[in-house]
Order: structure tokens, then sequence, then C-alpha cells
């Protein structure tokens, strides 16, 4: 069951549209397995596919002048069929595709178990996928100033880059952090990663680099690939 190939989505700004742009990314992938989007209090499933808003949590506001609020969605996805063989493959293509998702990212050490029984639903194999809701505050009128009024903004952009070890050999599974935000992500297979909800700041943002016991900084400006060198260990 191979996945169908897939292009990046822009970040929404209505918890609807975010869920209604996953359950349509599911379906893009399994369009022979039934997608359903549910409420999280509800008690009953379907065989298929199984998306449940799990929890809803803010980022840390980035040190820029008007920061765009950023709430980092988790959604519950699991997968129930009648035939094993086509529920395991079901499940295994849509983790390879959310492990390549750019404006998303698996949520590691989640029992899954013990989340379906705590809500109260049938067990099924599954994970979490994070998603951010971006929303640009609403401006306010300013109190009058007697002095001349300088103000430094930053839009917020995507940082992107590749992390390689010895001989320029990809490293999947490298996790990237920004210095001061929540922001992370981890490469692909190809050594590559994506940075959502950036601030374009001319400076770039401090950024680290780790995988294997190893790790390594480096500065990441919006629109220009950076590239980080981990010395693994044989």
């Amino acid at each position: 069951m191979a996945a169908k190939p897939k292009g990046d989505t822009a970040l929404a700004d209505t918890a609807d549209s975010v869920s209604a742009g996953l359950a349509d990314w599911v379906r893009s992938l399994l369009p022979d397995v039934p997608t359903t989007a549910r409420p999280l209090g509800a008690r009953d499933r379907a065989n298929g596919v199984d998306i449940r808003l799990l929890r809803v949590m803010p980022r840390p506001a980035a040190r820029i002048a008007a920061p765009p609020v950023i709430l980092d969605l988790d959604y519950l996805i699991t997968v129930q069929m009648a035939d094993a063989a086509k529920e395991q493959n079901a499940l295994v293509e849509l983790m390879f595709a959310a492990a390549e998702r750019h404006e998303s990212e698996i949520v590691p050490d989640q029992n899954i178990a013990e989340l379906c029984t705590s809500l109260g639903i049938p067990v099924a194999a599954g994970f979490v996928l994070r998603t951010p809701l971006v929303r640009t505050p609403a401006r306010h009128g300013a109190k009058r100033v007697r002095t001349p009024l300088v103000v430094h903004t930053a839009e917020m952009g995507v940082i992107e880059g590749r992390v390689v070890g010895p001989k320029d050999i990809p490293i999947a599974g490298a996790v990237i952090t920004a210095s001061g935000l929540s922001n992370t992500a981890r490469t692909d297979r190809d050594g590559h990663f994506r940075l959502v909800g950036m601030p374009g700041t001319a400076d770039g943002v401090a950024l680290t680099a780790r995988a294997r016991g190893a790790e390594t900084d480096g500065v990441g400006v919006v629109g220009k690939p950076v590239v980080f060198r981990l010395a693994l260990e044989d």
C-alpha cells in the first residue's frame, strides 16, 4: 500500500480547518480506508482511521515585535480494520508519511493503548500527531507618543536544512531544536528537516542538532538552507 506524493500545506488559522486538512491528508494516503474525525468524548468508533483532537497547548511567544500566537494541536490517530495485515500496512504507511510531513511531527513516548482506555474507546494501534495552529493577533490602538517611534518587526517563516554525518551521509531521526523557542523537528530518511513558525530576523535563530549522542550548534535563517555535520562515532 504505497503512499501517494504529497505537497506541503499552508498553516491554517482555525481548528476545524486543521482537522479537516488532516482528514483530507489521511484520505489522500489511504483512499480505500474510511477516515472519520470524531469528538474526543465519542465512545463509539468504526473500522478505518479515527482522528480525535486530544489536547491543545500554547507555544512560548517568540521574542519579536507582535509575534503570532501559535498553538500545538495534538491529534490521536488510530487504525482499526477487520483484516490484521491491512490494518498493519495502513498504520505503517501513515507513520512513514507523518514522519516526512513537514508541517507536523509525531509526539514520542505516547502509550496509545492507555490513551484509548482512558477515553473509553476500543484499543487500537496508532500515534499522536502534533500540528501547529497559527493566528496573528489583532492590532489595537496605541497610545500617543511624543518621541519618534521605531519598530523592528520580523515575519514568521520556515527554516529548512539537512543533517549529515561523516562522508556527508544523511542522518535520519536527528532532532533539531531552536534556542528560546519550543520549535523542534526531526530529519527524514534523507536527513532533511523543516522548522515552521520561525522568526525571520537577519541574525537568524540559534539551532542545535542532536543524534546518536552527538550534537552541534549552528544558526538558521529563514529562506537559507543550513547544513549540520555531526561527528558520529563508528
